[in-house]
């Protein structure tokens, strides 16, 4: 089973560009000022750690590195010929268009499902189980157990924002996820040797082991068309008011929610997604076929659905279970 990420491919010249931009890759040039230094560190390496790898997986896309300028194994042609693949053997499927097949200006990760019956649905892939968001609480945890956080700030303040001399008044994330991402690599260097205990050590383990199986084909999905950053970002299933965040078992509590409600069409899921493509038909058409496009969906126990790390470990070992 091949990574995914091992398919995504670096620009040089971006990477020469944000070396002298101050306020990107410019603010690590006390680290090295070498474009072939960076290429070679963002380029996937298998003598690393998958968690490493991962990370500077998501430095990568946030600095906008790849040639595509996205951070998402999702749209490297090994997925998304997998996901056309999927499409083709279902009955009901009469022609698939992928990404500039469709148009010149669409996006790569965008399908156009002709169906036998005449219909037509937009969707587009993206990663059944997200790892960010749990890896991201686990991380801020140990880093406040084992890091010295000096009274009056907080852990970002004291880690990475002080180490790289990055503006402390930035109302916009974005400028500093790239470098919170970095760091996060370098702290992950340090495990699993800096744990404490023993609850730490086997959830580092296990969420090593979602890092490796995270970016492989199995874990590519189709949802539809405006829905894969929505639901990363701050869609809540339309009845249970719930944050998805980037959870395949909530995506399908939404997607069933919404075919419930009777009153739901075309014209509130456009509006809700915000674009004029995403149709309840593209709902159904991913309910109706779920055996065949996605993988087993994960059922989550009730100490799973904690954010503290014994719920980030017993929600990885469900979700490990569901991909190996």
């Amino acid at each position: 089973m091949s990574d995914l990420k091992r398919y995504l491919l670096l620009d040089e010249e971006k990477i020469s560009n944000l070396l002298k931009d101050a306020d990107k890759l410019g603010k690590l040039n006390f680290i090295s000022g070498d474009i072939n230094y960076w290429k070679q560190l963002f380029t996937y390496d298998e003598e690393r750690t998958a968690l490493e790898n991962f990370m500077l997986y998501r430095t990568a896309g946030e600095f906008g590195l790849y040639i595509k300028g996205a951070d998402d194994a999702d749209i490297t042609t090994p997925a998304l010929n997998e996901l056309k693949k999927r499409l083709y053997s279902l009955s009901c499927v009469e022609k698939v268009k992928v990404g500039k097949e469709i148009d010149k200006n669409e996006k790569d990760r965008v399908f156009l499902v002709c169906l036998k019956d005449g219909r037509t649905i937009y969707l587009e892939s993206d990663t059944a189980n997200s790892l960010m968001g749990d890896l991201g609480y686990f991380l801020r945890k140990i880093i406040m157990q084992i890091e010295d956080i000096p009274k009056g700030l907080n852990w970002a303040e004291a880690t990475y924002i002080k180490s790289y001399n990055l503006d402390e008044n930035r109302t916009n994330v974005n400028y500093y996820r790239p470098f919170r991402n970095y760091y996060f690599y370098t702290f992950i260097s340090k495990l699993p040797g800096a744990l404490q205990d023993e609850m730490a050590i086997e959830c580092y383990s296990q969420l090593e082991e979602r890092a490796r199986v995270t970016h492989l084909l199995k874990n590519m999905i189709l949802v539809p068309y405006g829905y894969n950053s929505a639901r990363g970002y701050n869609l809540r299933t339309h009845k249970s008011n719930r944050k998805i965040q980037d959870r395949i078992d909530l995506t399908f509590v939404d997607f069933e929610e919404m075919i419930d409600d009777t009153m739901f069409g075309d014209i509130e899921m456009q509006k809700r997604l915000r674009n004029n493509k995403c149709t309840i038909d593209s709902v159904k058409f991913l309910l109706e076929n779920k055996e065949q496009l996605f993988p087993q969906i994960p059922v989550y126990t009730k100490e799973a659905e904690n954010t503290n790390i014994m719920g980030i470990l017993e929600r990885t070992k469900i979700i490990n279970a569901t991909l190996l």
